[in-house]
Order: structure tokens, then sequence, then C-alpha cells
């Protein structure tokens, strides 16, 4: 959707933005410890099952390690071993 100097914003819709990451810590920040405070998780939600099932089947294509916790629900890693649940709200 836009981006500015370390960060970037994406959305869906038109919508201003639904998801931003930056890299102000730098590029090669560590990983958080397990036991650390912070970010556990964030969720994408889809309206649509097609939309859904493309995703999954796009992640499938990569070293993506996913887990199938729940029917429509899905959890993967972003870049910075940060959860992500990705998921079709019937």
């Amino acid at each position: 959707m836009s981006a500015i100097s370390g960060a970037a914003f994406f959305a869906a819709d038109k919508y201003h933005h639904h998801i931003a990451a930056n890299t102000w810590l730098g590029i090669e920040a560590l990983r958080p410890s397990p036991g650390s405070i912070g970010l556990n998780h964030f969720s994408i939600d889809f309206s649509s099952e097609d939309e859904f099932n493309r995703l999954s089947e796009r992640v499938s294509k990569y070293d993506v390690d996913v887990n199938a916790l729940m029917p429509n629900s899905l959890f993967m890693h972003d870049g910075d071993w940060i959860r992500v649940r990705v998921q079709y709200n019937q």
C-alpha cells in the first residue's frame, strides 16, 4: 500500500493499512527468546474460503513450517519468527 524509510504498510480493499512492518531495529536483529515479552502472533482473517485456499496452496510451495491446528486455520512464522495465524471465518 505504501512505504517510508524502513517501514511498509499493507492493506486490503484500499484501507489505509491493516499490517505494518519495519526494520527500525536493523535487518540483522536477533529473534526474541521464547520467554520474552512481546507480540506472540497476529492474525489475518479471510472472508473468502477461495482466497484462504489459494494462500494455503501458495504457502505449500515454499519451505514454510505450517501447522493446521484447527479447520480453516493455519499457523506459520514470518521472517522474524513471529507466528502468523491465517484463517477463514465463515
